[in-house]
């Protein structure tokens, strides 16, 4: 309330509620608590902004005389930010991270204030100082770094002043390894390459590596596997460790380059640890697609389930690729395993319960595959799997009538599963000619879907037209309008664009249950193009309002 009486310029209010608030406060003796230090300093600023610098001066005296814990220095660096005094804030913050016990806590808050003023340059020096003087990773650091890179309107200067600050502080590598981060992100490889190298100055090859693997989460594969290579013909020790090895083979299975990744995949999988059991995994998952070598990745399955009985990711896959290849009794033996496994966990007992009923489709059990249907639209609050549910639904709705061509629909799904997606897309084709309008409908969304997960943006544009051609008034025409933003996202296209289409699809379909996952889009699409809050210019960094 005093804020808003100071604000709207009510003297009179703004007396009253402070009077009522000083009655709060220990009559000439000193300030009990923080919840006294809050009140003085809201009082002192309340002086401040009604013309009575003096009366808020002494306040202030008192409030920095009695200041003795954290918590209390605090409240009077806050009395002083909330009226705007930029130099008795960095004044006091300086001196506080100077003799307090957390020095961290003041740096950022120093920091902070430059930020808030727009001079990104000192904001970044502060986070650089503390980190150098930390001697270690901190990610809270980290990530104020890479939000200042993200905030700034003027990105570029800002890089470019990061990386010459960075250059010159010899050796910090915390604050080195933080900048690397921000360039990376913000789709400068080649430039943090370079300043990886220049960091290195003990030659040890570490920080190039850690580079390489941030490259290769970041989807850069082609990058990675490059500075991976240069260390090797360097003599650096880390590419040929576990942790290099499992990169260099994620960068090759990436790259198209199956059979190399295969190679030190099998190197890894000797191992009896996680790393060993990771590589496993990952070389089934090569040899099911896009080797295509379903017989291979079930015996690599078998060995991981072996060393770890139960094992979800791998049980999963095990369990359909036993189900596309006609293995029914050993796919109820993993089946009923991950079963007894995942008895605490719902979502993995949700997963268990779509996979189950899919085998039943896949070997032809459709009055059970019904049954199990039934009890899991019931159940089931997964958005993930239930509209695949409800399409299967819609399919067996035809068992009656036409079994043989559902027969035929779950010899496609089972022959996309296991990698021959082209010869799927054209049974699914074939069967969707001369059959009931509600029939083809679902053959052709098949269709959809599979084209989504195999085709580039021109053959899923292809399938979306067909589709909407022929089933104008579907009810799935929401998730084509789903389809098409991937279509569009994987041609490219603008951020603003995607977004405009994005907000299309919610207006157009404010029930869907794809609400939520385009959203979600929205949401990842949002840092790297959104308008960065306004700041004060650099030249004016905080209006001082003491009077003259």
């Amino acid at each position: 309330m005093l804020d808003l009486q100071v604000r709207l310029k009510d003297e009179s209010g703004a007396r009253r509620s402070m009077d009522s608030l000083a009655v709060r406060l220990p009559a000439g003796g000193p300030l009990r608590n923080e919840f006294d230090f809050q009140i003085s300093g809201a009082l002192a600023g309340a002086w401040y902004r009604l013309g009575q610098p003096a009366k808020a001066a002494e306040a202030w005296k008192k409030l920095r005389e009695q200041a003795r814990t954290e918590e209390t220095a605090l409240a009077v660096f806050q009395s002083y930010r909330q009226v705007q005094l930029l130099d008795e804030c960095l004044d006091w913050a300086r001196e506080q991270r100077r003799t307090r016990g957390l020095p961290q806590l003041w740096a950022l808050e120093v920091a902070q204030l430059h930020e808030d003023a727009g001079r990104w340059n000192e904001a970044f020096d502060e986070l650089a100082a503390w980190q150098c003087a930390r001697r270690s990773p901190g990610s809270l650091v980290d990530m104020r770094l890479l939000r200042l890179a993200e905030s700034c309107r003027e990105r570029g200067p800002l890089l470019e002043y990061m990386v010459k600050r960075v250059r010159g502080r010899g050796g910090c590598a915390a604050v080195g390894q933080a900048v690397l981060g921000v360039l990376t992100q913000q789709g400068r490889p080649e430039q943090a390459i370079k300043l990886a190298w220049e960091l290195d100055s003990a030659d040890t090859g570490r920080i190039p590596f850690e580079l390489a693997q941030d490259l290769g989460k970041d989807g850069r594969r082609q990058e990675s596997q490059t500075l991976l290579e240069e260390l090797a013909r360097r003599g650096r020790p880390q590419p040929a460790q576990p942790d290099g090895l499992l990169l260099q083979a994620d960068n090759l299975a990436a790259l198209g380059r199956g059979e190399e990744a295969m190679v030190l995949y099998r190197r890894l999988a000797e191992r009896s640890d996680s790393k060993g059991l990771s590589a496993r995994l990952k070389a089934a998952q090569l040899l099911h697609r896009p080797l295509g070598r379903p017989e291979e990745a079930i015996q690599e399955l078998e060995l991981l389930l072996q060393l770890q009985p139960g094992h979800p990711e791998g049980g999963r896959l095990l369990l359909l690729l036993l189900g596309s290849q006609g293995h029914a009794e050993r796919a109820a033996e993993v089946l009923e395993t991950l079963q007894n496994r995942a008895r605490v966990n719902e979502e993995e007992r949700a997963d268990l319960a779509f996979l189950a009923l899919r085998l039943e489709w896949w070997t032809g059990q459709l009055t059970p595959c019904g049954r199990s249907l039934g009890a899991f639209l019931q159940t089931s609050t997964r958005q993930e799997t239930f509209n695949d549910a409800i399409d299967l639904a819609d399919l067996l709705a035809f068992t009656t009538r036409d079994s043989l061509c559902v027969a035929e629909a779950a010899r496609a799904d089972r022959l996309a599963f296991a990698g021959s997606w082209r010869e799927a897309l054209e049974l699914l084709h074939s069967l969707a000619e001369g059959r009931p309008d509600k029939l083809t409908e679902w053959l052709d969304w098949r269709a959809c879907q599979l084209a989504q997960a195999e085709l580039d943006a021109t053959g899923l544009r292809r399938e979306l037209e067909r589709f909407q051609l022929r089933h104008p008034a579907s009810v799935r025409l929401d998730r084509l309008a789903w389809m098409d933003l991937l279509a569009a996202e994987r041609e490219g296209r603008p951020r603003d664009e995607l977004r405009r289409q994005a907000l299309s699809l919610l207006e157009t379909w404010p029930g869907s249950l794809l609400q939520d996952a385009v959203r979600r889009r929205l949401r990842e699409w949002e840092p790297a193009d959104a308008a960065p809050p306004a700041a004060p210019d650099p030249a004016e960094p905080l209006r001082d309002e003491r009077p003259r």
